[in-house]
């Protein structure tokens, strides 16, 4: 079952949380991450996301099993627990919030408008699918995070 059902299937479920991993050079047990630190301390990978979008944002994989291996190297594993009803899933769009950001003529999505319009509907974080079908959560919030052991 792909991240994409389980969000649909979640979603009906009010107390239904979701993991959220991030690898970073951090070394605390746990800290506050800061969508705003961001925008002026990326890393080379995430550097080609915010060329799409300057929206302050974390990036936070879903599933362990599909990471990209040049983020995960070298760096620490962390967690959060998060609300499932809080993440907008933008492949599946139920909001139809594409439609309302794109640009002129409506050829274009406009990742800025598309971040705002999840915001402004009441969502902390979005779904969507990088490069190899990673499944990925951008968060838009400060979110508490603790370091993870791994074996």
């Amino acid at each position: 079952m792909g991240m994409k059902q389980i969000i649909e299937s979640w979603r009906g479920f009010a107390g239904a949380t979701t993991k959220l991993y991030h690898y970073s050079e951090l070394d605390d047990n746990s800290s506050v991450l800061d969508p705003q630190h961001f925008l002026t301390h990326r890393n080379p990978y995430t550097r080609r996301d915010y060329a799409t979008s300057g929206f302050p944002r974390i990036f936070f994989y879903t599933d362990l099993d599909n990471v990209e291996e040049q983020i995960a190297s070298g760096r620490n594993l962390y967690y959060a627990e998060v609300p499932t009803q809080q993440i907008y899933d933008i492949i599946a769009d139920p909001d139809n919030l594409k439609d309302m950001s794109k640009g002129p003529y409506g050829l274009s999505l406009i990742f800025d408008k598309l971040f705002q319009n999840i915001v402004d509907q009441g969502y902390k974080g979005a779904y969507y699918n990088i490069g190899n079908d990673a499944g990925v959560v951008v968060w838009f919030e400060p979110i508490s995070v603790t370091k993870m052991e791994v074996a």
